[in-house]
C-alpha cells in the first residue's frame, strides 16, 4: 500500500495518532498531536486506515526517546514516545471524548488524571509468552503479534518480578508452550504456567518468599512446578481488610495507585448511600472496603 503525509490531530485510545485526510480517519502508533510524519498505509477501511509510523518531518516538543529498549517491538507499551504528564493530559482528553462521543454528554466534567506515584517498576504482574510458532523464547507479543519479543527486563515491573524473569530466562529452553505469569505481593513471587496445547489446559505452579529468589533454579535439567488446579494466593492489605488473590485474577496492577484510589473512594463516597455497584470488579476490593465502613 502507499506512503501518505499527515498531520496529527489527537491521540485515540490505546495510544495511536489520529489523522484526517481526503475524508478518512487515519490511526498511526507511536506518534503524538501536531507531529507532521509520513505513514505508511497497512489497512484500508471504509471509514478508516491503519497505518505505520516511516517518518518523523516535524516532531512534537512533547517527544521524546522511550526509555525502555524494547519499544516499537514489544507491544505492551503505547505511550512512552512521551513524557508522563502528557500521558496524563492525553488519558484525560480520551475519557473526555468518550463521553461525548459514546455517551453523548455534552462537555462533560472530567478531573485532571490522578498521577501514578512512580510511571516505571510499578507493575506486580506480568504475563510471557512461549509458542512453538514464534521460536524457542519466552517474552512478550510484538506489536503486530507475529513474533516473541525475549526481554532481560520490564521498565514496568517490580524490581521483584524482574529479578525472577532474569532467573527465568535461563531456563527458558526447559518452558513448555503457553503463558507465564509472573505476580508479586509485598512478600511473595508465584509463578502460574499454562500450557496451551493441551486439553484440558495444564497449569503449573509456584510461590516462593522474594528473599529465596533464586533456589528455584539451582535444581539441574527440569523446572519443578507443582502440577495443580488451584493458583497460589497472593496478599493485598489496606487498612485493616486482606485479601487474597491468585496471580492471574482481575486485580490492580499498580498497588501504590490502588491505595490511592481506594481512599479517593472512601471520601468521595457517602456511607450512608444505600447501594454501591462495583463493575467489572474482579476481586471485589472497591465495594467490599466500602461495605466495611
Amino acid at each position: 500500500m502507499d506512503t501518505i503525509r499527515l498531520t496529527i490531530d489527537s491521540i485515540a485510545y490505546g495510544g495511536a495518532g489520529i489523522a484526517r485526510h481526503d475524508g478518512c480517519v487515519y490511526f498511526v502508533p507511536y506518534t503524538l498531536p501536531g507531529e507532521v510524519v509520513d505513514a505508511h498505509v497497512t489497512q484500508r477501511k471504509k471509514t478508516f486506515c491503519q497505518a505505520t509510523l516511516v517518518t518523523i518531518h516535524t516532531p512534537s516538543p512533547e517527544r521524546r526517546e522511550p526509555p525502555c529498549p524494547y519499544v516499537p517491538q514489544c507491544g505492551g507499551c503505547n505511550y512512552q514516545q512521551c513524557s508522563y504528564e502528557l500521558q496524563c493530559t492525553l488519558k484525560q482528553q480520551q475519557v473526555r471524548d468518550a463521553l461525548e462521543r459514546i455517551a453523548k454528554i455534552p462537555d462533560p466534567p472530567v478531573e485532571g488524571t490522578v498521577p501514578s506515584p512512580e510511571s516505571f517498576h510499578y507493575r506486580n504482574r506480568i504475563t510471557l509468552h512461549k509458542r512453538k510458532t514464534h521460536g524457542p523464547h519466552i517474552g512478550f507479543f510484538s506489536t503486530d503479534n507475529t513474533a516473541i519479543v525475549p526481554i532481560a527486563a520490564c521498565a514496568l515491573a517490580e524490581q521483584a518480578i524482574n529479578d525472577e524473569l532474569a532467573l527465568l530466562t535461563t531456563r527458558q529452553a526447559d518452558m513448555p508452550h503457553g503463558e507465564t505469569v509472573i505476580a508479586a505481593d509485598r512478600m511473595s513471587v508465584a509463578l502460574v504456567c499454562t500450557k496451551v496445547h493441551t486439553q484440558p489446559r495444564e497449569t503449573y505452579s509456584w510461590v516462593h518468599p522474594i528473599s529465596d529468589t533464586g533456589s528455584f533454579y539451582e535444581t539441574p535439567n527440569t523446572m519443578p512446578w507443582d502440577k495443580t488446579t488451584l493458583q497460589p494466593l497472593l496478599t493485598y492489605t489496606w487498612d485493616t481488610l486482606s485479601f487474597q488473590y491468585s496471580p492471574g485474577a482481575f486485580f490492580q496492577t499498580n498497588p501504590a495507585l490502588l491505595d490511592i484510589l481506594l481512599t479517593t473512594l472512601r471520601l468521595r463516597i457517602q456511607p450512608t448511600a444505600p447501594v454501591l455497584i462495583d463493575l467489572y470488579c474482579g476481586v471485589g476490593v472497591f465495594a467490599l472496603i466500602q461495605a466495611h465502613q
